[in-house]
């Protein structure tokens, strides 16, 4: 079962890895430690671009570059965030921008969407399958049941000796 198992994990990073050469980073980070990690690299790299500053108070603000529409932190999420703040008015919290932006949320879900679906697409079936979970199950049945039995087996009295004499005093 384990030789099984190790064949489909194979298959599942094998059609991963040819699915997508290049993971993206955004898409790796989302909710690893803290929800909106992918947004928090977002801000950084909008950050080290200096398209936004963040004050004293940790709210982000646009800086001169980032205000110009014309310039774009070129990628889907980061540009989203650029967005998101060039519709505000003052310097807003990272967390008040994922919570109320409701067009930010939209492109972030669509685009850990569409990653999802390029990662999962031509996996196989019984990867996905919940019969290895049962398979293991069983196993684990039939381990303690042999287990018990032979624990059972070997308590047993030997020979006519030990059948005939009552058993020894529990000590104290």
């Amino acid at each position: 079962m384990l030789g099984l198992r190790r064949h489909w994990d194979g298959q599942r990073y094998r059609a991963a890895s040819e699915r997508c050469a290049v993971l993206d980073p955004y898409h790796v980070a989302a909710d690893r430690w803290w929800p909106e990690d992918d947004t928090q690299a977002a801000a950084s790299q909008l950050l080290l671009d200096g398209l936004v500053t963040v004050n004293h108070r940790g709210n982000l603000s646009l800086t001169a570059a980032g205000a110009d529409p014309a310039r774009a932190a070129g990628h889907t999420l980061p540009d989203a965030l650029l967005a998101a703040l060039r519709r505000r008015t003052a310097p807003a919290a990272l967390g008040n921008i994922v919570l109320r932006d409701t067009a930010f949320g939209t492109i972030r879900e669509d685009f850990h969407a569409a990653c999802r679906a390029r990662l999962l697409s031509g996996l196989p079936a019984q990867v996905n399958s919940p019969c290895c979970l049962a398979c293991a199950g069983v196993s684990l049945l039939l381990a303690e049941i042999a287990f018990t039995g032979s624990a059972l087996l070997d308590s047993s009295p030997r020979g006519p000796v030990q059948w005939l004499l009552p058993p020894p005093p529990a000590s104290r």
